[in-house]
């Protein structure tokens, strides 16, 4: 990646881990509680009570409180990480389609739009859900030949993003 490009990354990280810095107290809501309460649950016993929700998001919540605590914050953190991680691989299948300032433009919108920072410290499966998008269009539309191996993946990543937001299904 290019040196502009990993600034804009760690500017965006920077910035979202201050949002999650500043709210560790925010109370959980809604979703947000309902996402924490299966995730919880899953921790406890090993399997999900109920079909409600789509099970990926409530695993990504359990994973993150498995490896940072039972608070919010490993979550905030973890959607810091896995939305900045999607701005690199924006960036890098963007190039191969718009060449590098479209690119740049598209991945410094996605790293440091205001409303996505913002988003960091809710606990909705939207920043996962469009992280695993981006990752899907970039295995499943590169700009080369699409091989056995990536087209595997994108196939993978599809189901997970499904299994995320079932809006994705149809």
């Amino acid at each position: 990646l290019p040196a502009a490009i990993r600034w804009v990354l760690v500017v965006s990280l920077l910035l979202k881990l201050v949002v999650v810095a500043l709210t560790p107290h925010v109370e959980l809501v809604l979703d947000e509680s309902n996402y924490v309460e299966i995730a919880q649950y899953f921790l406890a016993n090993g399997h999900f009570e109920g079909a409600f929700r789509p099970p990926v998001y409530p695993l990504f919540v359990a994973l993150c409180q498995a490896i940072g605590g039972d608070t919010a914050t490993p979550v905030r953190v973890g959607h810091a990480l896995i939305s900045t991680a999607a701005g690199a691989v924006l960036y890098t299948w963007l190039k191969g389609h718009v060449g590098h300032r479209g690119a740049r433009l598209s991945t410094v919108l996605w790293c440091l739009y205001p409303v996505f920072i913002g988003f960091t410290h809710l606990l909705w499966s939207e920043t996962v859900f469009l992280s695993l998008l981006i990752f899907f269009v970039a295995l499943a539309f590169p700009a080369g030949p699409l091989s056995l191996r990536r087209l595997s993946g994108a196939a993978v990543v599809y189901g997970l993003a499904s299994l995320t937001r079932s809006v994705l299904l149809p």
